[in-house]
């Protein structure tokens, strides 16, 4: 799918994944109104990137879960962060 008048995000996500191809990593949030396309850049991007992408959500609870989007990739980032966020303190 081509996304339309989405060149520059989709060109500032993939300097990022450079970035972190090299060592560099970072964190990108993408924040937008309901049905603005945010999901929709997202899967464009992952497409077109030859390095794995992690999914987290944002829980549309009145009380999130503490680091609920970090809990839902924790197990594509090593074990090393598994166990940190498990021996971590209660979730709520």
């Amino acid at each position: 799918m081509r996304l339309l008048e989405r060149e520059h995000p989709i060109d500032v996500l993939q300097t990022r994944a450079d970035r972190a191809a090299t060592g560099s990593g970072g964190l990108v949030l993408l924040v937008g109104e309901a049905g603005i396309g945010k999901t929709a850049l997202l899967r464009a991007f992952s497409e077109r990137v030859s390095m794995p992408v992690l999914w987290g959500m944002c829980d549309p609870l009145s009380t999130p879960r503490p680091l609920g989007p970090l809990r839902d990739v924790a197990g594509g980032l090593g074990p090393a962060v598994t166990a940190s966020l498990r021996d971590a303190a209660a979730q709520h």
